[in-house]
């Protein structure tokens, strides 16, 4: 959903909504029909999207069961500066596809601050929602604050209220920098929560970091520590807006930007493997048919496949990539066959 969009006459933001069905290998343009009158199965009559998330980009969304949630992100960029002119508060919105397309509020009782760049896991077993840090819109600040609400892991409902809760330990604890740009996964058999890079500040300026941290039993405040992860091997290089996911005990990594990246926006194409019980990192071979790009969207489909969509390429324009990451095989551009 949405996204920066540059050319000669400046950054555009848009607000499309698109779905990619993996078996027909389709792209279908999700069609928003404002102040809908839809009455459903139990013979309720209800006006759907009164109102809308409207042009976003730097957000994050992820989806659990049959709807998405989006988090974040600004709505406007003037003179290089992002901006977002409805709240000072965390704006989050649901999407249902069927059996009708509509957007539903997030409604919450406490939100943390608004802001875009940040990360954003989920843990599909037990229904947690998990952000941390970004870029602060209001303050214009880093943040290094951890965020969670816990959905319902049999029907998620859009129509009730969820409480965001803090994760942010209550020891004093070391803890990783404030940044925006990195990248999050939510390990379920230990209730982790492991990053990985973005741009902080770092006392030599704002710079892309190769730091990776994990905060195991995250919810648990009281006794959570934040633990710098020291690998036994080589590591991924420095870099921020890569893509990460997460298949079983081993988290993926690609792309982003960062030192030694290609042309203008210097754009990474390297692919790792993290192995959570053995602490360690491997390096894929380089193929010509990985993306070279940042901010690509990516979504494991199974154990076996990962679909890889768009990113902002070299010279710092949108790539339009798709194409297919396979753990044995690597990379296949293209639309990937099932």
């Amino acid at each position: 959903m949405g996204r920066a969009n540059a050319s000669s006459s400046g950054v555009s933001v848009m607000e499309d909504v698109w779905v990619y069905d993996s078996s027909a290998r389709t792209w279908d343009e999700i069609t928003i029909v404002p102040n809908l009158m839809f009455t459903s199965f139990d013979c309720k009559t209800n006006t759907l999207n009164t109102k809308s998330p409207g042009p976003r980009a730097g957000h994050r969304m992820v989806a659990i069961q049959s709807v998405a949630l989006m988090c974040g992100g600004y709505s406007a960029m003037v003179s290089s500066v992002p901006s977002f002119e409805e709240e000072a508060l965390l704006n989050c919105w649901w999407l249902t596809v069927r059996p009708v397309a509509s957007w539903t509020r997030l409604a919450s009782s406490a939100r943390p601050q608004h802001r875009w760049g940040h990360s954003m896991a989920i843990d599909e077993a037990t229904g947690m929602i998990v952000i941390f840090g970004g870029m602060i819109m209001q303050s214009k600040s880093l943040g290094q604050d951890c965020w969670y609400i816990r959905t319902n892991t049999s029907n998620v409902s859009t129509s009730i209220s969820y409480e965001w809760k803090s994760c942010s330990p209550m020891t004093g604890s070391v803890s990783p920098l404030p940044r925006y740009g990195h990248g999050s996964v939510l390990y379920s058999s230990t209730q982790t929560l492991y990053i990985f890079g973005g741009y902080a500040f770092d006392g030599r300026g704002t710079n892309a970091q190769s730091d990776m941290w994990a905060l195991q039993n995250f919810a648990n405040t009281t006794t959570s520590t934040w633990k710098k992860i020291s690998p036994i091997t080589d590591t991924p290089t420095s870099r921020a807006f890569h893509a990460m996911w997460l298949v079983g005990y081993k988290l993926y990594l690609h792309g982003g930007q960062g030192p030694g990246g290609s042309g203008a926006s210097s754009v990474l194409s390297d692919t790792w493997v993290y192995d959570m019980l053995t602490y360690s990192w491997a390096q894929y071979s380089a193929s010509d048919t990985a993306p070279v790009a940042s901010h690509l969207s990516i979504s494991a489909v199974s154990d076996t496949l990962a679909l890889a969509f768009g990113g902002i390429g070299a010279d710092g324009s949108a790539s339009g990539y798709l194409g297919a990451f396979k753990p044995v095989s690597g990379w296949s551009k293209g639309k990937p066959c099932l």
